[in-house]
């Protein structure tokens, strides 16, 4: 299977831009019962970036493949994210629970396979028209 790397660089860094700082936010919004709207509105960002991130990867990728492209976008900030929050938990002795870290991988991979969806049905920025019958 061939990649666009650059492609890859793209939706990452637009899925991170959103979705770092959105993450930060609900994180310290959950410590607090009276904003915890905060928090649920943070995750629905930290989604809505991924399937951004994905969009871009799968709508700049020049090998015909968006939704491998959406895909691994989301699921490569995911592993970056989690793999320091994973480490930091390590370091400081607090408990991980693996159900949720599954969970949210899930999460985080669908939301890239719908931004491959969408990336793929806008075309490509290098004029290539999507291919009839949806995105592969």
């Amino acid at each position: 299977m061939e990649l666009d790397p650059a492609a890859l660089v793209r939706g990452v860094v637009v899925a991170a831009v959103i979705c770092v700082p959105a993450a930060l936010v609900g994180l310290w919004a959950s410590d607090d019962d009276d904003i915890g709207w905060l928090a649920t509105f943070c995750v629905a960002l930290v989604l809505a970036g991924l399937v951004l991130g994905g969009a871009v990867a799968a709508h700049h990728q020049r090998v015909g493949s968006p939704l491998t492209h959406g895909i691994l976008a989301a699921g490569a900030l995911f592993v970056i994210v989690q793999g320091i929050g994973l480490l930091r938990r390590a370091i400081s002795g607090d408990g991980i629970e693996w159900s949720r870290v599954l969970s949210s991988a899930v999460l985080a991979l669908v939301a890239g396979a719908i931004g491959g969806v969408i990336g793929g049905r806008m075309g490509s920025a290098v004029g290539r028209e999507p291919k009839a019958g949806g995105a592969t």
